[in-house]
């Protein structure tokens, strides 16, 4: 279970959510952030891509590494992880979408696929339309289904 919510984690910093800046403001406390006093009624705002990106975070952050999860650096980095937002304003379906998640990738893990006429330039950033869109003649990701997995198979004919 942990690899499958690490492959899971790297799959929602990758796609971003809403890339666009949702500013946030407190009305009436004068917030401090290091050396900084923030007025109150100032608006505050942060991308998931900056953040999702950045490579004090997540070295090499366009690579896909869900073993960049893994370990007591790994939970350091779940602070970083906004794609469901934070505080008050995050999702609200956020924990049925993970668990739905969850069933679905390890759904999918039983079957043999290989990509259909789709190569990375179907699902990297190029257009921002406050969320992440590849480019526009992308069909999406597809795939075809050759069969079972045979370790699957032969691990369920055993229990």
């Amino acid at each position: 279970m942990p690899f499958l919510n690490s492959v899971i984690l790297e799959a929602n910093r990758l796609s971003f959510g809403l890339t666009g800046r949702n500013p946030r403001i407190a009305p009436s406390e004068t917030l401090h952030y290091h050396q900084y006093a923030i007025p109150p009624g100032t608006p505050m705002s942060m991308s998931t891509l900056c953040i999702h990106t950045d490579e004090k975070v997540f070295p090499d952050p366009w690579s896909f590494r869900p073993d960049r999860w893994f370990n007591a650096e790994g939970t350091g980095r779940r602070k970083y992880m906004f794609a469901y937002g934070k505080g008050p304003r995050k999702c609200v379906g956020m924990n049925l979408a993970q668990a739905e998640l969850c069933l679905t990738v390890a759904a999918m893990a039983k079957y043999d696929m290989e990509l259909f006429e789709t190569d990375e330039r179907d699902v990297r950033f190029q257009h921002d339309y406050h969320v992440a869109h590849p480019r526009l003649d992308s069909k999406g990701i597809r795939a075809m289904v050759l069969g079972k997995t045979e370790e699957l198979v032969e691990l369920a004919k055993t229990t």
